[in-house]
Order: structure tokens, then C-alpha cells, then sequence
């Protein structure tokens, strides 16, 4: 598996290659925004989940993450990947 990352003040992309093909793009923004695109091939494997924890092990002195940060996602599947982080949703964006 490969990863890309790229770190911005604000915001921070992740993309996960498996086989040399796009199996996950994640970002987390400053603001506690997280989301996640998983290929159709590659989903219910863990990936966007593996790549939502590196990105917030990334940044969790930064943004100072803790166990009780609320995080906000873009995609009601987002939910249920944040919560098995063990994490909370603070709102929903669809």
C-alpha cells in the first residue's frame, strides 16, 4: 500500500494506493471536517477508516484532538467510520 499526504495550514489530504490503483482519498480540516471517498472496489475493507486515523494521528497536537473532539462529516457514511475511531459526530453535512 502507498500513501500520498498532503498537509496543508488548514486542511490535509490523504490518498491510500493499493495495487497501484486509488482505493482512498480522506481529508480533515481545522475546523474538525472529515470525509472520505472510497473506491466501489475497495470499499468495506477498512480503508477509509485507515486513513482517517492517520490523518488525525497526524495532526493531534496541532489541532489539539482528543478523545472528546466532536468531528463533523460531509457523508452520513462518515458517521459509523468516526465512531469505530472512537470519536463523536457533532453534525452531519448532506
Amino acid at each position: 500500500m502507498e500513501r500520498w499526504l498532503r498537509d496543508q495550514r488548514e486542511d490535509i489530504h490523504l490518498c491510500l494506493l493499493y495495487n497501484g490503483q486509488l482505493a482512498t482519498w480522506a481529508s480533515l480540516n481545522s475546523s474538525y471536517g472529515v470525509g472520505a471517498w472510497t473506491s466501489e472496489r475497495y470499499r468495506g475493507r477498512g480503508f477509509a477508516q485507515t486513513a482517517l486515523w492517520a490523518l488525525i494521528d497526524h495532526r493531534r497536537r496541532a489541532l489539539g484532538i482528543t478523545r472528546k473532539t466532536k468531528f463533523k462529516v460531509y457523508h452520513p457514511t462518515m458517521d459509523g467510520v468516526v465512531e469505530r475511531l472512537g470519536y463523536k459526530v457533532e453534525q452531519c453535512y448532506f
